[in-house]
């Protein structure tokens, strides 16, 4: 702990764009982005096509239950690393930028997940993963949502949304739009009056990671259908055509 004038060092969490595998980091945040794919891991079937897949834990994880997984993320190092963790016969991880991928198959399901706030042509984006998907297809993303997480102000994120918002873009393209709210179990939450999290985040950031690890075992998160999500910080979206 630091004395008298001595500033005391702060170790910030980096965002999850720029955690390095292997960290304590990663590990915590891998965990909380697999609960996501464990909460839609019933809806993803048959031939998957995953944009953004960074690392490859949530493709590796998701290919246990489909004909074939495509994983393609323009990250280099992230694709390089995805290929010597999660080797399988029916999971492919390709080095490609999303807008340039080139492919004849057509998938039974996309999956990206926390990509489209990244994006500045989002609505491009929608347009091709429409024009990739099979009939009966279905578009699973999952983004933050604005209504919470604005003051979060992740500089790597182009534009967050508003539920009602990505609800209203993705039915340009899609008969039927459905939202889930991304929740953390009520008997695992851990109350602490602001003061004392503030407090904690300014001098004892390894308590704070700690705590953060515990939230984010994959396992205490779930997910419920919920249009309105006023007090869900992640959203889950799931489009298709009947």
């Amino acid at each position: 702990m630091a004395r008298g004038n001595k500033e005391m060092k702060i170790n910030k969490i980096p965002p999850l764009e720029r955690i390095t595998p292997g960290t304590e980091e990663w590990k915590l945040e891998k965990d909380l982005c697999l609960a996501k794919y464990i909460c839609v891991k019933n809806f993803i079937k048959g031939d998957v096509l995953e944009v953004g897949c960074g690392y490859g834990y949530g493709s590796s994880f998701i290919a246990d239950n489909c004909n074939s997984v495509i994983a393609i993320d323009k990250n280099k190092e992230g694709i390089n690393s995805a290929r010597k963790r999660y080797g399988k016969p029916n999971l492919t991880f390709v080095i490609s930028d999303f807008f340039k991928f080139e492919h004849d198959k057509k998938f039974d399901t996309i999956i990206a997940m926390e990509l489209i706030e990244h994006l500045d042509n989002y609505e491009e984006f929608i347009e091709l993963c429409k024009d990739m998907l099979k009939k009966n297809g279905k578009l699973i993303l999952s983004t933050p949502n604005k209504l919470l997480e604005s003051e979060m102000e992740n500089e790597f994120h182009k534009h967050e949304f508003y539920p009602d918002e990505l609800k209203t873009l993705l039915e340009r393209y899609f008969n039927k739009v459905t939202l889930f709210s991304f929740r953390f179990k009520e008997e695992n939450k851990i109350f602490l009056p602001e003061s004392v999290k503030v407090f904690l985040r300014k001098h004892f950031m390894g308590v704070v990671n700690y705590f953060r690890r515990l939230r984010s075992s994959a396992n205490n998160f779930y997910m419920e259908e919920n249009d309105k999500l006023e007090n869900d910080r992640g959203i889950i979206a799931i489009s298709k055509d009947d």
